[in-house]
Order: structure tokens, then sequence, then C-alpha cells
């Protein structure tokens, strides 16, 4: 079983709008199906218009929850759900081209004893925190194991990530407690794809507006 858990907050530039978190919303649903979902959604640092945007997505998606941070929803998350596996997605995320499914995502990660599988929003090769990438074949597609675990758009076996990860996270302020902590701590993480397959993600920046972050590639193979 897999259930989807967005997060979203007030931003300045945003709120009370819901249109950014209902454009990511489609392009999941689009790219994997609909799934059971849970909105949680941080008051700052739009406090003023908080309520307001609270009770429009509450008129959009069957389950919205308040919380105080990033970090405090994706606690509350992991730790309530019954889930074998959930699906982390921030409210400014778009999915690109991506040929497989949730039952592939979930299939492979039990065969390859994965706790995190993150979709990349630039190509697949050594950069920033991925010091290092190492390709695999599983018998549902290719993937690179990687040192780094990131809030990009990501699966988490749940199991896995209580006992391997959740120690490690801390409930902070703002966006930050969860993936600065996770670097070089040994979670199985990976990512999507083979080495140099070009992004599956685009961010679409919920704080500075809509514009990519990465500039468009061709498209390889999984």
């Amino acid at each position: 079983m897999i259930e989807l858990h967005m997060f979203t907050n007030s931003t300045t530039l945003h709120s009370p709008s819901t249109g950014l978190i209902e454009r990511a919303a489609e392009s999941f649903a689009v790219t994997f199906g609909q799934v059971v979902t849970t909105v949680w959604c941080d008051q700052h640092p739009n406090e003023q218009q908080a309520p307001e945007y609270v009770a429009a997505l509450r008129k959009r998606f069957p389950r919205v929850v308040e919380s105080d941070s990033l970090s405090d929803g994706y606690l509350r998350a992991v730790r309530g759900s019954e889930a074998d596996f959930l699906f982390m997605l921030e409210h400014d995320w778009e999915f690109l081209e991506i040929p497989i499914t949730l039952d592939d995502i979930c299939g492979q990660m039990e065969e390859s004893e994965l706790t995190h599988l993150r979709f990349n929003k630039r190509a697949n090769r050594p950069l920033i925190w991925d010091k290092w990438l190492k390709e695999e074949q599983g018998s549902r597609f290719a993937f690179c194991r990687t040192p780094c675990v990131s809030n990009n758009p990501h699966v988490i076996h749940c199991r896995r990530y209580l006992d391997t990860a959740m120690p490690y996270v801390r409930h902070s302020p703002g966006p930050r407690g969860i993936e600065e902590h996770l670097l070089n701590r040994g979670v199985a993480a990976a990512i999507y794809g083979r080495m140099g397959l070009a992004p599956t993600v685009r961010h679409l920046d919920g704080r500075c507006g809509s514009r990519p972050s990465v500039a468009m590639g061709s498209r390889g193979q999984q």
C-alpha cells in the first residue's frame, strides 16, 4: 500500500491561492494515478492569509492537516501512517516523463532493499551532494545509489525509514530538519533511472514564482 503526502505552506507569493499545489497534484495524478492523499499545511510565513489558505485547501483535498513546519508534517506523516510506502511531494513540483507505475516503484524498492528513492531535477551524474553514484539494473527499472537523501519528490519505505533514518531527522522551523541530517548516514538511498538520465521532475519554486529550476534536456531510457 502506498499513500501520497503533500507538503505546503502559506507563502507570501501564492497564498491563499491553491493553484500551485493543484498543479503539483494534477501532475502526480497524470503520471501515477490517484491514491489516498493527505495535505500537510504549515501556516508560515504568511500567517495572515493562512486561515483562508487552509479553508481553500479543504475545498479541494479530502484530508488537510495543519502543521508548524515541513519537518513537523513529515515526521507526523511517517509516524502516523500504516502504509508500507509513502510518496512525499512538496507543493511546487511537476513530474516529467516517467514510464513506470507506483507498483513498479514499490516492487523495486522491496527487491533492492531501498529506503529512499527520489526523482532528480537534474541529469543523473555525481554533483553537489551526490558525491558518487552507482548504477544498478533492477528487474523493473535502473537506478543509481547515492549517499544523498533529498527532499525532492521521493518515496520512502516506511518501516526501513523509521529504523534507519528517523533517528537523525529533527523537528525544525521552516524547510529544514530532514535532508541535511541524513547525508552519509547509511540510509539506503537511490535516484530513479540510469546514469545520465535527463531530469524527471521540474521545480516550480513556490517562494519565487513558477520558473523551472533546470533546463529541459533530451530524455534517455529509464
